[in-house]
């Protein structure tokens, strides 16, 4: 690769935490073999995008940065395109990208030879989340080149969409608030991130992750371990795992994700541990030995994506589970462990949910109590079956079905929700010895 005697990187990533601590690893694979990583592409001898493209809209949103990057960078640099847009969608990059494609995250390891790597990308260890960032649309500070470039890579619609977000700035903003207090994934937290396992042993109808992810991949237990003691040394007590789904983690080491656990809290010290994401039926499966890990007050944050209240849209979305399973895990651990942060993510507009199905939903915020809800709608993905099914639900009515949702999600238990973190933090800073523990009134 000819990157001239310039060893400067220019690296940007959008998408879920497992995107981003994939792009700290490159990260650090590039500081490791004496690379500068820059803030402003326009200074860059190679620029490395790791684009998302879980939905249409953070696809959409990738091509724009894509277009951006590759109308204005330097004429002699290089542009890498790698992480789940190409595995996802390749005929549409390819449309717009002619320079390096990275299939997925099993082909960093190319970088190797690109680079000439002294330190291999085998060798590398990552445990922090690459920061988001907006990348500027134009190389100046120039009106004339901000609205020409708006115009040419963004819909008109997108201005209504502005419009209502400064209408709503206010909703918005406690939005993500309470997202970071909660998910607590923001890159400025003092968290010790481990990316336990990558891909999934499920085939949701409606998901294209699996398509780039492939199936489960379980990091050895030891290494998991290893990393987490180096965490313990470094001070820091707040730990997240990270991976497509926790929940089958060790399947295919002949082990499983309570054994991991068990032996992480049998680590002294005063730490948290917070999991990203455990699919509902893998959550059912344990939960008696996950129960028994929870007494410890070592697990502070649980992520359980329900998506649908109703069991025939589940069923059509082939993911393995009953309703009832659900509720009767999130009711116990609203009852026995309140300490414990609860997230979900619920879809709308699933092809054929009708509005009862879709209420049945809604409903579920009066049944349970979440501390946060994701809520999106549907989006055919290429090369899955939903994206195939009859009976399409237009696309205003699933914004009007998901406003609804989402106001109602956010509105929900706001006090309950709010003292929650207070107790939270409250504990966290001014008690070392006792452990996190919340109780209810």
């Amino acid at each position: 690769m000819n990157t001239s005697s310039k060893k400067t990187v220019f690296l940007i990533a959008n998408g879920c935490p497992e995107n981003r601590i994939d792009m700290a690893l490159v990260q650090e694979f590039f500081q490791k073999n004496n690379w500068n990583t820059v803030d402003n592409y326009l200074d860059a001898a190679l620029i490395l995008f790791n684009a998302c493209a879980l939905t249409q809209f953070t696809e959409k949103r990738s091509l724009q940065i894509i277009e951006t990057l590759k109308t204005f960078k330097p004429s002699g640099s290089q542009f890498i395109v790698c992480g789940c847009l190409p595995k996802i969608n390749e005929s549409k990059l390819k449309e717009i990208h002619e320079g390096i494609i990275l299939y997925g995250e099993h082909e960093t390891y190319k970088l190797n030879d690109i680079i000439q790597a002294k330190y291999r990308m085998e060798e590398i260890s990552a445990n922090s989340l690459y920061p988001q960032r907006k990348l500027k649309r134009k190389p100046k500070n120039s009106k004339i080149y901000t609205g020409l470039i708006d115009h040419i890579f963004f819909e008109s619609s997108e201005f209504h969409y502005t419009f209502s977000r400064i209408l709503l700035a206010p909703l918005f903003f406690y939005d993500s608030w309470l997202n970071v207090k909660i998910n607590i994934f923001s890159s400025d937290q003092s968290t010790f991130f481990i990316k336990i396992a990558t891909g999934c042993m499920n085939c949701c109808s409606y998901c294209a992750v699996k398509n780039s992810r492939g199936n489960l991949q379980s990091k050895e237990l030891t290494k998991v371990l290893d990393e987490f003691r180096l965490g313990l040394q470094q001070g820091y007590k707040n730990f997240t795992l990270l991976g497509t789904d926790l929940g089958p983690y060790g399947r295919d080491r002949g082990i499983d994700l309570t054994t991991l656990l068990q032996r992480m809290i049998s680590e002294s010290g005063d730490y948290t541990i917070r999991i990203r994401n455990i699919e509902p039926h893998c959550l059912k499966k344990m939960w008696p030995h996950i129960k028994e890990i929870l007494k410890s007050k070592k697990i502070s944050f649980i992520g359980i994506p329900i998506q649908s209240g109703n069991n025939d849209i589940l069923k059509a979305m082939r993911r393995g589970y009953m309703i009832e399973d659900v509720k009767e895990c999130i009711k116990q651990l609203n009852e026995e462990f309140p300490f414990i942060f609860i997230r979900t993510q619920l879809m709308t507009g699933f092809p054929g949910e009708t509005l009862e199905q879709f209420y049945d939903t809604y409903n579920l915020l009066d049944e349970l109590f979440l501390d946060y809800v994701e809520v999106y709608s549907f989006s055919p993905r290429p090369n899955t079956l939903a994206a195939k099914m009859e009976n399409q639900i237009p696309t205003k009515e699933k914004v009007r079905r998901r406003n609804e949702l989402w106001l109602k999600a956010l509105l929900k238990n706001t006090p309950q929700k709010l003292k929650k973190i207070y107790h939270y933090n409250y504990l966290y800073k001014n008690t070392v010895s006792k452990p996190l523990y919340m109780t209810t009134e």
